[in-house]
């Protein structure tokens, strides 16, 4: 019983931890405000042309921070809460976890 207690205990923490995850998006880097306009723009050969970006996706001008809301690991990307309160999809290699 006791031993079921700790990994519960210890699941619990390891799962709010992750919840607060802060994030940064790279300056020059994709991010779209809906699903569908990340999936459109994941299934390109080449993500690293920016010209002919699907509706509802923009180029980033300059860094943004954010927290890990969601993550799609089968379909590589994230779902991240700006500091603004918008709600974005980005690759998850424009990205980088901040401390």
């Amino acid at each position: 019983m006791k031993k079921l207690a700790l990994v519960v205990l210890g699941l619990s923490f390891s799962f709010s931890a992750m919840a607060n995850v802060d994030v940064v998006i790279e300056k020059k880097r994709v991010f779209c405000h809906s699903q569908s306009a990340m999936n459109t723009f994941m299934k390109r050969k080449d993500r690293t042309k920016l010209a002919n970006l699907p509706d509802g996706c923009k180029v980033t001008d300059r860094k943004r921070r954010g927290e890990l809301v969601k993550k799609f690991p089968k379909l590589g990307y994230v779902e991240v809460e700006l500091k603004t309160g918008n709600n974005v999809y980005v690759d998850r290699q424009a990205i980088r976890i901040d401390n």
